[in-house]
């Protein structure tokens, strides 16, 4: 009776066993595919509408709020971001997210301004959307740049995922808050600076390995240049003085 209730014992626990193991072995397998996406988002210029709003000097306006507002989906996994600090939205921020590796990621948002004058009784808001679309991560990526790009000489905003290596950032510096312009000689932009750090700044994103050559100019008149560095000179960054 002994031997029956051991032999008993055995096979329920043997499939047991097999169960339990093919689940860690499972867990470790879908594991090994698991990463840890870094990822910054930038906005190179403001809606048409808010620059055809009559404005000409930063001074005469005041930006009630500011609200970006990202959707994404990576790995099987969704996201949802939302900022509303305005140094962010004129230099940007990161994030990071758990998920399994991807070749692609899905990218949705909405940039918003609400901003009032002196001649107003009221703000005024205003919103540029961006489409759902999907985009393939540039070299399988774990460190990527999203920027949403907003020449005010174009209809089309556009989203560009630019692999880390390949990213530059001009941080362009004024004395004071100021609207400021970007151009390259096909598009120009718009932006504003902001205080961040003791200082008045902004941060175009443009991307290395590229021979563009950028003129920045302030509201009040004062101009530079600069052309990205190639990928893998140091440092991956130009601040523009304006001032």
């Amino acid at each position: 009776m002994k031997r029956i209730v051991v032999l008993l014992s055995i096979i329920v626990i043997v499939p047991v066993l097999f169960s339990s193991c093919g689940f860690l072995l499972n867990q470790l397998i879908t594991g090994t595919n698991q990463r840890q996406y870094n990822v910054q988002f930038f906005i190179n210029g403001l809606p048409r509408e808010f620059l055809n709003s009559g404005i000409s000097k930063f001074q005469d306006v005041k930006i009630d709020e500011t609200r970006i507002e990202i959707k994404i989906s990576i790995g099987g996994v969704d996201y949802s971001i939302s900022e509303t600090k305005i140094s962010s939205f004129v230099n940007g921020f990161g994030g990071t997210f758990n998920a399994q590796e991807s070749k692609n990621i899905s990218i949705e948002g909405t940039v918003t301004i609400r901003y009032s004058t002196d001649t107003s009784f009221e703000s005024t808001e205003v919103r540029l959307s961006f489409p759902k679309s999907t985009y393939t991560i540039p070299n399988k990526s774990k460190n990527f740049y999203v920027v949403f790009d907003v020449p005010y000489n174009s209809n089309v905003p556009t989203i560009r995922i630019i692999d880390y290596p390949y990213t530059y950032r001009f941080i362009l510096i004024t004395s004071d808050e100021q609207f400021v312009k970007i151009t390259d000689g096909t598009n120009a932009y718009r932006m504003f600076t902001s205080e961040l750090s003791g200082r008045k700044q902004c941060t175009f994103v443009t991307e290395r390995g590229t021979t563009k050559f950028y003129i920045f100019e302030s509201e009040k008149g004062i101009t530079n240049s600069g052309t990205p560095k190639p990928v893998g000179i140091s440092p991956d960054y130009e601040e523009i003085d304006l001032k």
